[in-house]
């Protein structure tokens, strides 16, 4: 079986970076942003942010993919 970011690197969606870079924000988010004691609120809204931007990101290269 294979992974899915390997995939996505495979078809050329998204580059090694980018996979880094997700992986990383991912972390991020899963480490510090769940744990209210160690995410202060400008810390989370700028993960919020992140992740809304990257998104429409992705979502229109989504659109434009053949």
């Amino acid at each position: 079986a294979i992974n899915v970011r390997d995939y996505l690197e495979q078809i050329n969606f998204l580059t090694k970076k980018e996979q880094n870079y997700y992986a990383s924000l991912y972390g991020l988010i899963s480490d510090d942003g769940v744990h209210p004691l160690k995410a202060n609120k400008e810390t989370a809204r700028l993960c919020k942010n992140m992740v809304i931007e990257y998104s429409l990101i992705l979502l229109g290269r989504v659109a434009d993919f053949k």
